[in-house]
């Protein structure tokens, strides 16, 4: 049985609202809580600020089709929100693997992170490898 889209399109949309919201106001937080480096640069927080941007239209977007799921339009904003996830996910996942990312390797260098915080100065050299 297929999920029913109004729930989905409410969950999306909260979800996506909330970390581009995070994301455009307190960049260093998310791109650090996700990748483990702070985005370094201004030019690093204005990119990230801008995709914060983009991912509350996103959220915004399918907050405001729940109300009319049974259309083709909410169909393909389910298609796109979909295609979107699924990118993000392999491209974290990539990210994670690399070892240019404050010289963690792998999934693990996110479960450290979530354990013990933002990683800085004196760790960050700790913890390279």
């Amino acid at each position: 049985m297929a999920p029913k889209p109004k729930p989905l399109l409410s969950i999306m949309g909260a979800a996506e609202a909330a970390t581009g919201l995070v994301l455009a106001v307190a960049p260093s937080i998310l791109v650090e809580l996700l990748l483990g480096a702070a985005p370094g640069t201004a030019a690093g927080t204005t990119v990230s600020r801008v995709a914060g941007a983009a991912i509350f239209a996103l959220g915004v977007a399918c907050w405001l089709a729940r109300e009319d799921a049974a259309r083709r339009a909410a169909s393909g904003l389910i298609a796109a929100m979909l295609l979107y996830n699924s990118a993000v996910v392999e491209i974290l996942v990539l990210a994670w693997t690399k070892r240019d990312l404050a010289g963690r390797t792998g999934p693990h260098g996110a479960g450290r992170l979530l354990r013990r915080g933002p990683v800085s100065g004196k760790r960050r050299k700790a913890m390279t490898i």
